[in-house]
């Protein structure tokens, strides 16, 4: 089973996930900034048990989303990005 600790997020509408590496050594203040961030964004952090470096974020996911995790200083890198593609975005 795949699952350490989960951070309540905001309900899910049709799960995505998004795979990220993070820095090592991270301080559980930089965890949560990233935590927090995710949650703004519409995510759920899940770690992985058995990965310490890597998370995994279930939501909606949008193009801009890729970007700004990256710009997070407790991430490392975004392995896969699921739904987040920046290619581009078109209005409904």
């Amino acid at each position: 089973m795949i699952f350490a600790r989960s951070i309540a997020g905001t309900a899910l509408e049709g799960p995505r996930s998004m795979l990220l590496q993070l820095r090592k050594n991270l301080s559980d203040i930089d965890f949560r900034s990233l935590a927090d961030l995710a949650r703004e964004l519409g995510y759920r952090v899940v770690a992985l048990e058995g990965a310490p470096d890597l998370v995994r974020l279930e939501g909606p996911g949008a193009p801009e989303h890729r970007s700004i995790l990256e710009d997070c200083f407790a991430v490392a890198a975004v392995l896969d990005a699921g739904g987040a593609r920046e290619l581009y975005h078109r209005a409904p």
